[in-house]
């Protein structure tokens, strides 16, 4: 063995061009199969560091009202602790809120010393939390920290922030500078906690409770979780739903003609598999995942492929080593394990290269995938051998071939000078070719695509100008004077062109809730809907249109308690679409049990509140009837950076215990594809490195194919051939392959890429230039490497490779 990797060393020294080459190619695809490798094994990992993690699930709700049929991933908040009384196989349930409101867990901490600390990871719970989501906890903390009223749970890294050194156990702090919480503990954040709730404050449930919420068993949600005995059967629990159904929720559903059916997700599905409605947080998806393998196991393939390429053609340089050895009473086995070690010595030091090459991307990378991966990812001994390992099964698997085909040369062919490729070698290597054509113009077909995309879901009409909208969110519950004081005051800078205050805005995901919609007939049926509360200056500050009627007034009472707007698309379904205006619609009912019936007084083009993935749904405005939960100012495209300063200082004058927490409206819409920008950036370096690659592959393949027609060439060049006649002779010997390679790359990126279209409702289609394009960039790339090797070729003196070849 030791001879064997002495030789091999020699050997690559001696080609010292060929195995740069090599090591290249195999370098690149290791560093970025690498990264990919644990980005998906991160996307994988979440909430499996809780104990019992595949016994907790998390409990939603599929309403089907008025056939309009809505799937929660939460549900109303009795329902959970009641299938705790109900079904044994439960051991523990607990309910979790976002501070304020149910998705929105953004809140700050003040401590005795006036620091205030923000954080976008604050939940109310009940007090059995930590009973489903175990952790660890810091010694002296409560061992039910939960039980008691305005009570919170810290974690280490948010109760360093507020306190320092100091012991923040059984000390006040203010939520939101207004309401004294103590910090009945602290739990310990150990490494590769990745869950699809993060949370870093949890307060106790009298701190999001709601009064007669036990006895509401539609709206109102909250995230429910269940920890279940071992064994347990999701399929007997939804069986067994009905007769709990029939027990407590029966009256409620007819009431409003209702049918309700659980939805039990595992724990540990959540991030890659749910998207249901009022998602905590973004989740991941388990498509993007299979995906970024495929990119990471085509990398490898094509590293592969090289190899095996450049090595079976350079047998001919390396038939008269083998026809000696074998002279000498060398055998077969021996000559195999030569060129397996050398391939193994090949492949290792690329993947140390690659390891190098990975740690220095890791920035970047970790810009482009949205994460926080470190170097001790890197460095983790079972993520280390997973990386040697895969690396020497490519190094066995890539050098079989070229062992077997080398070892095989007869003696008797080699002494002769008749030794050349044989014809099953030459079509193994363009079928190796053909495939590296394949996969490039796929990948470029598809990068493309997912640019045209992209852009035209930043360029689509919205239904609304999003641009330089500053968007603030409202804290302590002004009096409706105060806003009104506030706004008064921001409108007079020259630079904010209008503002209202709102208790919805687009971008963020809409509140439903019951509505009775007249037949023909004139009978009511309730069906479930969207619904925002506005101002009359809503429509002004965001440039919506009016389809027809009009506005609310200002001051008008009977816009606030009668009168509503729809946009087109509710119309639509309601049956409107002619003639919405006058139409009544039911909410609700008094305390006598009389339908309360608002009118219809104008209909807003449609305008998008979510990303393009999904259709327009129908949604009722409403005029609100309090100072509302977010500002929305209009500014001007010129010194918004002075302006945001000066919009602070006021802010500190109208809420000095609140620090002005603030986002823009295009801003936050470009967040909702995020995970359609990371796979356009993936695919765009994927895109650059396998040119590159296939480039390299071809430069070394081609160097030995015109070493081989060496002769051919001079003699050509001596009758007269010149430099277009010579490399139109190499470009038909590969015209095939690349044909084929156009044909299964263009059908694969249709393929995949049609059903990556179909997430999104509002999408652009196949034109045809994207493959093109993808054609046009490898045929470029393949022509200038077959003029880069020609070239070279041509420089040398016909008489002098005549004489010696």
């Amino acid at each position: 063995m030791t001879d064997f990797i002495k030789t091999a060393f020699r050997v690559l020294k001696k080609d010292l061009g060929y195995s740069i080459i090599n090591m290249l190619g195999l370098s690149f695809g290791l560093a970025f199969g690498f990264l990919i490798f644990i980005y998906t094994s991160i996307e994988s990992s979440y909430d499996k560091h809780y104990p019992n993690s595949d016994q907790i699930y998390r409990i939603g709700i599929s309403y089907d009202i008025g056939g309009n049929v809505d799937q929660f991933c939460n549900l109303a908040r009795p329902i959970g602790p009641s299938m705790k009384t109900e079904f044994p196989e439960i051991l523990a349930q607990t309910r979790v809120a976002g501070y304020n409101g149910l998705y929105d867990h953004k809140a700050f901490f003040e401590n005795n010393d006036k620091k205030r600390v923000k954080s976008k990871h604050v939940f109310s719970a009940d007090s059995t939390f930590f009973d489903v989501f175990k952790k660890s906890f810091i010694p002296g903390s409560d061992s039910d920290p939960l039980s008691r009223p305005k009570s919170v749970v810290l974690s280490q890294a948010l109760a360093t922030k507020i306190f320092g050194d100091e012991s923040p156990l059984q000390k006040l702090i203010k939520l939101d500078g207004k309401i004294p919480v103590t910090v009945r503990g602290v739990f310990i954040e150990g490494p590769n906690t990745k869950t699809h709730l993060p949370y870093e404050a949890v307060l106790s449930w009298d701190l999001g409770s709601r009064q007669g919420e036990e006895n509401v068993w539609i709206g109102w949600h909250v995230y429910t979780y269940a920890l279940f005995k071992d064994g347990f059967e999701p399929s007997m629990l939804l069986k067994n739903f009905k007769t709990f159904k029939d027990k407590y929720m029966l009256k409620t559903l007819e009431q409003y003609s209702a049918e309700a059916n659980l939805i039990l997700q595992p724990l540990e599905s959540i991030h890659l598999n749910s998207d249901l409605t009022w998602e905590a947080y973004e989740n991941g998806n388990s498509n993007d995942v299979l995906v970024f393998s495929a990119v990471a196991l085509f990398l490898i393939l094509i590293t592969s492929i090289n190899y095996v390429n450049l090595t079976t053609a350079r047998a001919s340089i390396r038939a008269k080593e083998i026809g000696i050895k074998k002279v000498m009473g060398c055998r077969v086995r021996s000559l195999r394990g030569q060129f397996l070690t050398e391939s193994i010595v090949m492949v290792i030091l690329a993947a140390i290269l690659g390891w190098v090459i990975s740690a220095l991307l890791l920035p970047s990378f970790n810009s482009i995938t949205d994460q926080n991966i470190g170097l001790t990812y890197l460095i983790q001994p079972f993520t280390i051998m997973v990386y040697l390992g895969v690396s020497v099964l490519i190094g066995l698997l890539s050098g079989w071939y070229p062992a077997y085909y080398m070892s095989a040369i007869s003696v008797a062919v080699i002494l002769r000078g008749r030794f050349s490729s044989s014809h099953r070698g030459m079509i193994l290597r363009k079928g190796l070719i053909t495939f590296q054509f394949a996969v490039s113009i796929a990948v470029i077909a598809s990068t493309v695509l997912v640019i045209r995309q992209l852009d035209f879901i930043s360029s689509k009409d919205l239904g609304f100008d999003k641009e330089n909208v500053m968007v603030i969110d409202v804290k302590n519950d002004p009096t409706e004077s105060k806003l009104d004081g506030l706004l008064h005051k921001l409108i007079s800078h020259p630079n904010i062109l209008s503002a209202t205050s709102t208790q919805n805005i687009p971008g963020f995901e809409l509140n439903q809730t019951l509505f009775d919609i007249p037949d023909k007939e004139g009978k009511y049926n309730s069906t479930g809907g969207q619904f925002i509360e506005v101002n009359g200056d809503f429509l002004d500050v965001l440039k919506m249109k009016l389809a027809k009627g009009r506005n609310f007034f200002a001051d008008s009472k009977k816009d606030l308690l009668g009168s509503i707007m729809l946009n087109e698309a509710a119309a639509e379904q309601y049956g409107w679409k002619a003639e919405a205006l006058g139409k009544k619609i039911g909410v609700g009912k008094d305390s006598l049990g009389n339908r309360i019936l608002y009118e219809v007084i104008g209909v807003v083009e449609d305008f998008h509140v979510g990303s393009l993935h999904n259709k327009v749904q129908p949604i009722v405005i409403f005029h609100q009837s309090n100072a509302g939960n977010y500002v929305m100012l209009k500014l001007n495209s010129m010194e918004i950076g002075e302006t945001v300063s000066y919009i602070t200082r006021e802010w500190e004058s109208f809420d000095s215990d609140a620090p002005m927490d603030y986002s823009f409206l295009d801003q936050n819409f470009h967040s909702f594809y995020d995970r359609e920008n990371k796979l356009f950036a993936i695919l765009t370096y994927i895109s650059i490195l396998i040119i590159g690659i296939n480039a390299l592959g071809l430069l070394g393949l081609l160097s030995y194919s015109v070493k081989q027609k060496r002769r051919e060439i001079g003699i050509r060049r001596v009758l007269g051939s010149n430099f277009i006649q010579q490399q139109r002779l190499l470009v038909k010997e590969y015209m095939w392959t690349l044909i084929v390679g156009v044909v299964l790359g263009c059908s694969a990126s249709w393929y995949l890429l049609n059903g990556w279209l179909q997430n999104f409702h509002y999408r652009i289609g196949w034109q045809g230039w994207e493959f093109a394009f993808a054609v046009l960039l490898v045929v470029l790339v393949t022509l200038f490497v077959f003029a880069l090797i020609l070239k070279r070729t041509l420089r040398e003196n016909p008489a002098h490779v005549l004489r010696h070849d």
